[in-house]
């Protein structure tokens, strides 16, 4: 992991890897191999992640996309995690960040 900062948004750390041979990066593969774990750390101390790669992370994106949308927990918890697969990616995140 890298780190840099923004002037106005604070230290943005970033994951960089160049593709993933088994297809897209799916939540369980980024925990797995290692990529999320790391930045419980970071995030706790409220700086961001960026994950970079030529393969795509659709399922991680969808989920950063669902709780920027809500309004509320209470909200991305009831509407935005309703669909039994997104609930299930979010709950491996949530293993993954036990401290978060």
């Amino acid at each position: 992991m890298t780190t840099g900062s923004a002037p106005s948004s604070g230290s943005w750390w970033h994951q960089v890897k160049r593709q993933r041979a088994a297809g897209p990066w799916t939540v369980n593969a980024l925990v797995t191999e290692g990529v999320l774990p790391p930045w419980q750390t970071v995030l706790s101390r409220g700086e961001r992640c960026a994950f970079v790669s030529s393969t795509g992370a659709d399922e991680l994106r969808e989920l950063a996309d669902r709780a920027r949308s809500a309004q509320s927990w209470d909200e991305f918890d009831t509407e935005y995690l309703a669909a039994a697969g997104v609930r299930a990616r979010f709950e491996r995140l949530q293993r993954a960040w036990p401290d978060l």
